[in-house]
């Protein structure tokens, strides 16, 4: 029972150090990652080392491929280009094997003590994050180093060398064991580590031996680690959940491919591997990923098109609007708000939409109908607004960096002010178009030429404030501000030209003076509102 349970707590230290690693690494993530992956992913080659490099940032390739499935998901790649990702996300879990197989374990608690004090002293939030990711390292040798411990005595019963001889003329019941335990365990990693702490405690039989039990294990392992990518499908579109479906059709090509040179492969390893039973299973894993990668990369357009005819086309193919906030992406705090300013970009469009008809609810032909839309409009950036603040709320409830924090701060704000924009189009400047209507008479033509002057010119400030969200880094924000000024100081320049008719007894100003005024007003708290987020972001730019 000891052995057991010594088992269970070394494997809960291991999956724990994995996930602290990934967790602190993934919290770090800057805005740059978003541009990394635009040049990156782009080509079979680049998007493997894209794939690897992603994997080896987050210690997972089963984060690897939630990741690209939520690119998949958010139409930032298409699904084409998600299989090199996914063949190289195999590659760089390997290496992380590589790691464990040179048997550190024993300087294990040498990490775990430097995160820890960095989690206990340290001021600074790049140096907590660092003791995070020491700490996680430090878990993963040591839970390794408690597995091999209590493994140990089990090894050496006396059914155990019957047992590895049935596995070894039952391949296919071994990978299907170890297929299914990585499957609930949703880590090849894992399941390799298991697999190296056995190999150390050998019972008797030589490497050659076990590498003859373990690699379709070996094997399983690739395809087990599957499953994260379907559970994280859940809910998303269907061309998301195709990535799914193509990473299960990379992986089980890899194996039909190998299995059958299966003796070869293992032959070549011990070569490589010598009498290092714990190498040659990490060896065996590299390059078995690496040759899988080399061999497919060619036929990864096929093996595409073979996913699409597997999961044919449904209407949500054609359907996609593009929202772009991804319940995968919350535990990424950097790449999860990369997504929140691209929705920005989506609502300040639907805020631009809704002003943009405000004359033609006081001088078109159909004053009506076009009231109808800007109220039906106003609806759906309630809801936009809704999602993105409930997002922003999950993003920043992760333990997140202060840069991350201030820019979560600065998307709310900017979310709320283009609520605020929409609803004064809804609240304030429909009731006057009504009002208007009813009254039955008209705007002066110097008054008519103002207002239409005026809400051009917040139109072209809506317009900027657009364009500047959808590169915030490189926008020049204080123009913005500056422009919005103008076009208050305008607003004021505006009221005097009509107190001035007023003074003058002209009597269309006079009859629709109370609407003119409250109109231009709620002009100038948009453009209030656009200052508001321009300032906002401009604080942020400043060192």
């Amino acid at each position: 029972m000891g052995e057991v349970l010594g088992l269970a707590g070394g494997l809960a230290f291991f999956l724990y150090g994995m996930q602290l690693c990934a967790e602190a690494l993934k919290s770090g993530s800057s805005r740059t990652m978003q541009r990394v992956i635009e040049r990156m992913v782009h080509g079979k080659i680049r998007g493997t080392l894209f794939g690897i490099g992603v994997t080896l940032f987050t210690q997972s390739s089963s984060a690897t491929s939630v990741l690209v499935l939520s690119m998949v998901n958010t139409s930032i790649i298409i699904l084409a280009e998600s299989a090199p990702i996914l063949l190289g996300g195999a590659i760089g879990t390997s290496f992380t094997v590589q790691l464990i197989s040179f048997r550190i374990a024993e300087y294990a608690l040498i990490p775990v003590f430097f995160g820890i004090a960095c989690g206990l002293f340290a001021r600074s939030e790049r140096w907590k994050m660092g003791g995070s990711v020491l700490l996680g390292f430090g878990l993963i040798f040591f839970g390794m180093e408690m597995m091999a411990q209590a493994v140990e005595p089990l090894i050496s019963h006396p059914d155990v060398p019957a047992a590895v001889e049935w596995l070894a003329v039952r391949p296919w019941l071994a990978f299907l064991a170890a297929t299914i335990f990585t499957a609930i365990l949703q880590s090849s990693g894992a399941m390799i580590g298991l697999l190296i702490s056995l190999s150390i405690a050998g019972a008797g039989h030589t490497p050659r031996e076990l590498l003859d039990v373990m690699f379709p294990m070996i094997l399983g392992a690739n395809v087990g680690t599957c499953i994260t990518a379907f559970l994280a499908g859940i809910g998303a579109r269907r061309e998301a959940k195709r990535v799914a479906l193509l990473q299960l059709i990379l992986r089980l090509a890899a194996v039909l491919v190998v299995w059958p040179f299966s003796r070869a492969f293992v032959d070549g390893v011990m070569l490589l591997g010598g009498n290092d039973a714990s190498r040659a299973i990490a060896n065996a894993h590299t390059i078995f990923n690496v040759a899988a990668t080399i061999v497919l990369l060619p036929f990864t357009l096929p093996l595409t098109a073979l996913t699409r005819k597997l999961m044919p086309a449904r209407g949500d193919d054609n359907e996609y609007l593009s929202v772009s906030l991804d319940p995968n992406l919350v535990s990424a705090p950097g790449m999860a708000l990369d997504a929140v300013q691209r929705e920005l970009v989506r609502m300040a469009g639907l805020t631009s939409n809704q002003i943009r008809d405000v004359p033609l609810c006081f001088f078109g032909d159909s004053n009506a109908r076009i009231c109808q839309q800007i109220e039906s409009g106003d609806g759906r950036i309630d809801r936009a607004y809704a999602a993105v603040s409930d997002y922003i709320n999950r993003v920043l409830g992760q333990r997140t960096t202060r840069s991350v924090r201030e820019l979560g701060e600065r998307q709310f704000v900017c979310a709320a002010s283009l609520e605020s924009m929409a609803d004064i189009a809804v609240k304030n400047i429909l009731p006057l178009a009504k009002k208007y209507a009813r009254l039955g008479e008209h705007f002066s033509q110097a008054g008519q030429n103002e207002i239409l002057t005026l809400h051009e010119q917040v139109m072209r400030a809506l317009i900027s404030l657009e364009d500047a969200l959808a590169h915030p880094d490189g926008s020049d924000w204080a123009r913005l501000v500056a422009q919005c000024e103008e076009i208050s100081q305008q607003v004021d320049n505006l009221r005097l030209n009509h107190l001035g008719r007023l003074v003058s007894g002209e009597r269309a100003s006079g009859e629709t003076s109370a609407i003119h005024l409250d109109l231009i007003e709620s002009l100038r708290r948009i453009e209030n509102g656009i200052k508001h987020v321009a300032a906002s972001y401009l604080t942020g730019q400043k060192p």
